[in-house]
């Protein structure tokens, strides 16, 4: 069980946490228009980045930071998974312009956050996802990071890195 921070509080993360280089666990989560998300689609490559809520600034800087650096890499969808509301997310997409990327929330039943590990588990965040980033490549998980922090934006450059190094992207 991973443990994160929040201001002072220490946020134990509920579920488990996958193991690289196997088979990613599927989840089905609600799209912007409440059709279904499949995360680990075997038929595609995906980057997936999972957040607290759309409407913390942090949340909201680093969702419109992923939907310029890296919504546009050839050959990955890219997907932010939170507990918002499918809503509040179009309500976010119109405001700020965001047309890249998909959001699927995990509100119904909580299964990505319990298959990701990335569930926070106490504390007055109880109930959302930590902020975590995953590359799926056909089913497979190749890469993960979380923020040791609830605050901290994860790092890009790693990623970026990543993706150069294994798909020229």
């Amino acid at each position: 069980m991973r443990i994160v921070s929040f201001k002072d509080q220490i946020l134990q993360l509920l579920g488990d946490e996958p193991t690289l280089d196997i088979k990613a666990p599927k989840v089905l989560l609600r799209s912007r228009n409440l059709s279904y998300v499949e995360i680990a689609k075997e038929t595609e490559s995906q980057i997936i980045m999972s957040l607290p809520s759309l409407d913390t600034s942090v949340c909201s800087k680093q969702t419109k930071e992923i939907n310029q650096k890296l919504a546009s890499k050839e050959g990955f969808h890219t997907i932010i998974v939170s507990m918002d509301l499918p809503f509040a997310a179009n309500r976010f997409c119109a405001i700020s312009g965001i047309s890249n990327l998909t959001f699927a929330s995990d509100y119904a039943n909580k299964s990505f956050g319990y298959k990701y590990g990335t569930l926070i588990g106490n504390g007055i965040l109880e109930g959302l996802l930590s902020r975590a980033l995953f590359v799926i490549d056909k089913g497979i998980l190749v890469y993960k990071d979380f923020a040791n922090d609830i605050n901290d934006k994860l790092d890009f450059n790693k990623i970026e890195d990543f993706l150069a190094k294994t798909y020229n992207c």
